[in-house]
């Protein structure tokens, strides 16, 4: 009888520590992607926002706005509703960045620090609006940049 209790009591042990180790490695793993979560979530959140300091004497488009979108929100020709970028009038918005679905490899694509450029155009023409616009957007999560849409000369090269 007491080879019996004896061997009992080691199966016992035995399956106590079984379940212990299961348990313990059941604890890192679940710890260990919620640490990999919250790191990748916190990549995301700690994108920080860049804010214009254009000044109405800058030569700049009168009629336009360009946006960067963060990449926590941006997609490859994601679209984005009208709303999302506050109510003031606007009369179209461009993805500067739309890819042609025929014409592209993924292969030649940084998906995962891409960021879409908008140009969202206006109806009222005035640089002061422009500024006023810029304003509105820089207070929107979710918008990492937005500025004027400059004008850019090249010069001629001179002919050797």
């Amino acid at each position: 009888m007491s080879k019996f209790k004896n061997r009992t009591s080691r199966l016992a042990v035995l399956v106590i520590r079984v379940l212990l180790t299961l348990v313990l490695l059941l604890i890192f793993t679940v710890n260990n992607g919620i640490y990999a979560f919250a790191a990748e979530t916190e990549t995301f959140a700690l994108e920080s926002k860049v804010y214009s300091n254009t000044s109405i004497d800058e030569d700049f488009d009168d009629s336009s706005v360009l946006v960067v979108v963060d990449k926590r929100i941006s997609g490859i020709n994601k679209y984005h509703a009208d709303s999302f970028f506050g109510d003031f009038p606007k009369t179209h918005i461009e993805d500067l960045t739309y890819i042609n679905e025929k014409n592209y490899s993924r292969k030649y694509l940084d998906e995962k620090n891409f960021r879409q450029i908008l140009q969202i155009k206006l109806p009222e023409r005035s640089k002061e609006n422009v500024l006023s616009v810029i304003a509105q957007l820089e207070k929107i999560d979710g918008i990492k940049w937005v500025g004027p849409n400059y004008y850019v000369c090249v010069d001629a090269q001179p002919k050797p």
